[in-house]
């Protein structure tokens, strides 16, 4: 990874010198958002759907010859996921997926920790939330850097290169649908969870009525700031220095981070529609 950046940055560096074509723009557009998750000895599979985003950032482009070009941007982009279980397989799914993340974990966590985690979160599942439905939602905030190689054919351009990634802001949130019952929202589990960063943590009893968010815990234990991606696109100049774009991003590292990550792995997936203006 660390070779393909060197490559791209002297070619930006020679270029410069030998045709000083270096052009300046901005892109914005939408984002067609999703996730591919991989969970270790799980039988159950998750249900994502789409999470709506965007992108807006500048870009400098400079060009190798006529056919060929290297550009680097800097956008914010809103990135992410969706959960939805339907009532008949909610309970078992969720029981089973969280199940085996804590086998993957019984070290990290410890005997007392991993004790409750079972015994106190995950069991009570298959029978308590049967017959429900479960919605979850990740919105990642990120501050990308893609970095592409062109090639032109005409008004055509095919590109393709790396993004790296840092996440600087998040979004958690989560819904259990119940069968002619108001719903219930991550707040009626703060306590559990308040609970689960201790034994993680392996710390202070936290003192009765502690609660902590779900989105909080998940910033604390979850999260993997800085990913690496890769991205596959074309564009189409429609006017001058004003072109359609269509790209797809995919994740190459998981933004779930260690030592989760060895039990459930998550890359964030894009597909990316939108205009660019170059100067």
């Amino acid at each position: 990874m660390k070779r393909i950046i060197i490559a791209l940055a002297a070619a930006l560096m020679v270029s410069a010198t030998a045709q000083a074509q270096l052009k300046f723009g901005v892109r914005a557009g939408y984002g067609l958002n999703n996730a591919s998750w991989h969970v270790k000895g799980a039988s159950a599979k998750l249900n994502l759907g789409i999470n709506h985003g965007f992108y807006v950032g500048p870009e400098a482009r400079m060009n190798l010859g006529d056919m060929f070009s290297v550009s680097a941007g800097l956008q914010f982009e809103q990135m992410g996921t969706k959960y939805k279980a339907d009532a008949a397989k909610t309970s078992e799914n969720t029981y089973n997926i969280i199940l085996n993340e804590l086998k993957g974990l019984k070290e990290e966590l410890g005997p007392d920790g991993y004790s409750y985690f079972r015994d106190s979160l995950v069991n009570p599942i298959k029978t308590q939330y049967q017959g429900n439905s479960t919605e979850a939602t990740l919105v990642l905030y990120n501050i990308s850097l893609p970095l592409s190689v062109r090639a032109h054919f005409g008004k055509l351009g095919l590109l393709g290169g790396i993004d790296l990634r840092y996440t600087v802001s998040n979004k958690l949130t989560c819904t259990l649908k119940q069968q002619g019952q108001p719903d219930i929202t991550e707040t009626a589990f703060e306590t559990e969870i308040a609970m689960a960063d201790y034994y993680i943590k392996g710390g202070q009893k936290p003192a009765d009525g502690t609660k902590m968010k779900l989105n909080d815990f998940y910033s604390e234990h979850l999260k993997q700031s800085f990913t690496v991606g890769a991205h596959i696109g074309a564009d189409y100049e429609l006017y001058e220095g004003v072109a359609l774009q269509v790209v797809y991003n995919f994740g190459l590292t998981s933004f779930i981070r260690k030592p989760w990550n060895n039990v459930i792995a998550a890359r964030a997936n894009s597909l990316q529609v939108g205009l660019s203006y170059m100067f």
